[in-house]
């Protein structure tokens, strides 16, 4: 090799060296998400490292006589074209796993693959004394003469990124177009540049240049993206673990957390400034890093923390050493800040690797540690509180298995009016059954389908299977005027979802004004929102009715202030009226029938007359007492029972 040719290989070597090198420093300096695609870009930047290093220093620094220098440059080659294919590798992997590897065929290719290149790299090293791949003349020191070999190295290597470049085409829709067409694009340029190195005549050893520009292009369109979603602080986000957890469930891998949590950070808000808070909690961030390598160490919120570590036993011996370590009280200027700790711990393998009951038992086991008041009081997936969160996943597939293959279960219970003791309107409890025959509870429901964003297909079909049940079975022509219908603020909180109600009624030929929508009052809309909710179903001719009244009551100011038509006090509430304080009762009436609305009773027994409860301005009254709840079958017979209307014969 000429001398021209030697200072133009050594000058690329060199600026390629210093381009991997700095994306190198960014990762020992800066931490990463601890993917699978970021471990193996990491591992690809030290083979093409060492590899660049190796050949630029054999270009270099070697010296001697002729034959001992002959025999270092074909041992430089040998460990340079090693790393080149190994690059080749590792870059055909990387591309499976930022799209996914999810097909068995690339799967079957990264295997065969490396124990392919295994051999070949074994065949390889001993290179310098077979010369199967390669070897330099002597005569012309510098000269690089190719073996069949060193053709079926480079095969193998344009395989790999030809099947990378396919599996990338494959999966489009897993990365941006503009990083899709660079990935292609280098891919190319770098099939044809191992092609001049290895095999042309004109032996343009560029190669490692363009691998160095490859890898610092990924790094900007890809790899710096995760710093810019992810990091918050010194910690990672909860943007960092979904991606983690994501990865986890594709390759079935197993891991624990250990979460710990800040119970008191609302009393803290009240008393801190914003900056003493974010003091506060990157002194507890300082310690959790301390126990733990910076990549495993996620802030979910301002007021939990999240460690992954390799599996519940050590989740355990985690927590023990931060109940001991973790500040009870921190000093911020001159105040001394008390910090209330809860912790528990998961394991991703007892959850089936499923996101979805991951995330969810997550969701429960925070519910439990926010509601515990001992500081550093652990909680661990396992026992009478595994046992629980199994009920709880339960339900949430029980509700997605109803919502998608069957239907709900529905109880009945007549309302009786104390004008003369008619049926004035059935009452329509939605039911679930679990497989091992646990009922769970219309509350239930609507709170498991609200925290699934199930809430508004549950309502809707709810509704629609009321309304079927009444048509099927005749309700009306028995002489049933009126179906009150159970749902919370969020199930009537869109005229959208009104509407639809609307266009289930008219399908099935009923009056908006047969329904009586049933709200229990929670949290999950403004009272504003409510109250436009609830105007908007008195426009339609809907009747409504404040739920529960006596446990769902906030303010009462505010509640008395929306407009309802009608009001169901709760039924213990009215048993301990009934017994002995019919006086509050009737007080209580009077305040409620202020409003113009229609009082009606829930928990009412014999022991009280419908004179009596219609004189103190009661509309209307039901009980187990009365008439406990029933199944589908059993309020059909005990309306056969009862006797239909005159309508309802003649309908027959």
């Amino acid at each position: 090799m000429n001398s021209y040719a030697h200072d133009y290989v050594i000058s690329y070597d060199m600026i390629a060296l210093l381009l991997v090198g700095s994306v190198l420093l960014s990762y020992l300096y800066r931490n990463w998400l601890n993917l699978k695609k970021n471990k193996v870009y990491y591992a690809l930047l030290w083979v093409i490292f060492l590899a660049i290093s190796v050949d630029m220093m054999g270009r270099l620094f070697i010296w001697g006589d002729s034959a001992q220098r002959i025999f270092k440059a074909v041992e430089v080659a040998t460990i340079a074209n090693l790393g080149m294919h190994w690059a080749c590798y590792l870059l055909y992997v990387y591309y499976m796993v930022v799209v996914g590897g999810v097909r068995k065929t690339f799967q079957a290719i990264k295997w065969f693959g490396m124990f392919i290149s295994l051999g070949i790299g074994v065949l390889l090293l001993t290179n310098p004394w077979t010369h199967w791949f390669f070897y330099y003349d002597a005569l012309a020191i510098g000269h690089y003469h190719v073996r069949p070999g060193i053709v079926i190295l480079l095969l193998l290597s344009e395989c790999y990124l030809v099947a990378s470049m396919v599996g990338v085409l494959l999966n489009t829709k897993k990365l941006p177009k503009h990083q899709v067409c660079a990935i292609v694009c280098s891919e190319a340029v770098l099939v044809v540049m191992m092609y001049l190195q290895y095999v042309h005549p004109a032996k343009w050893r560029m190669s490692y240049f363009v691998f160095a520009v490859i890898l610092v292009m990924f790094y900007l369109l890809i790899q710096i993206s995760d710093q810019h979603l992810v990091r918050a602080g010194e910690c990672f986000t909860r943007v960092g673990l979904r991606k983690i957890v994501e990865e986890k469930m594709l390759y079935e891998e197993n891991f624990a957390y250990v979460s710990v949590n800040i119970n008191n950070i609302l009393g803290m808000m009240n008393v801190c400034t914003t900056e003493e808070l974010q003091q506060v909690q990157a002194t507890i961030a300082d310690c959790l890093r301390k126990e733990a390598p910076g990549k495993s160490v996620y802030q979910m919120t301002e007021s939990e923390y999240v460690i992954l570590v390799k599996d519940l036993d050590r989740a355990k011996e985690v927590m023990k050493i931060l109940q001991m370590r973790l500040p009870k009280v921190i000093r911020i200027n001159v105040n001394s800040i008390p910090v209330v700790y809860g912790c528990y711990a998961l394991q991703f393998s007892d959850v089936d690797y499923s996101l979805s009951d991951f995330y969810r038992v997550m969701a429960g086991l925070h519910k439990m540690v926010a509601s515990t008041s001992a500081n550093g009081e652990a909680i661990y997936y396992e026992g009478e509180v595994r046992e629980a969160m199994k009920m709880d996943l339960m339900a949430v597939q029980g509700l997605a298995d109803v919502l998608e293959f069957d239907s709900f279960g529905m109880r009945f219970a007549p309302i009786y009016s104390t004008d003369g003791g008619d049926v004035l309107a059935i009452d329509t409890r939605l039911t679930m059954t679990l497989e091992e025959g646990t009922v769970v509870p219309e509350r239930e429901v609507w709170k498991i389908s609200e925290e699934n964003n199930t809430s508004r297909k549950v309502s809707h079909r709810f509704v629609e299977q009321v309304c079927e049940y009444v048509n099927y079975n005749h309700l009306v022509q028995r002489g049933i005027p009126y179906y009150h219908v159970n749902v919370s603020t969020l199930q009537i909180s869109t005229q959208e979802i009104v509407d639809q109600y609307c266009d289930l009624l008219l399908m099935h030929q009923l009056r908006p004004e047969q329904i009586v929508f049933e709200v229990f009052v929670d949290q999950a809309v403004s009272d504003q929102v409510l109250e436009q909710s609830i105007r908007y179903l008195k426009e339609k001719g809907f009747k409504v009715m404040l739920d529960e009244f006596g446990i769902n009551v906030c303010n009462l100011k505010n509640m008395l202030e929306l407009p309802f038509d009608m009001v169901k006090i709760n039924a213990n509430m009215t048993k301990r009226f009934l017994n002995g304080r019919q006086d509050e009762l009737r007080h209580l009436v009077d305040m409620l029938k202020k409003q113009g609305w229609e009082i009606y009773l829930d928990g009412v027994d014999n022991s009280v007359s419908m004179k009596t409860l219609r004189e103190m301005g009661v509309t209307a009254v039901q009980g187990d007492s009365l008439s406990p709840f029933m199944d589908e079958l059993q309020i059909i017979f005990w309306l056969d029972k009862r006797g239909g209307s005159d309508v309802y014969k003649d309908a027959l």
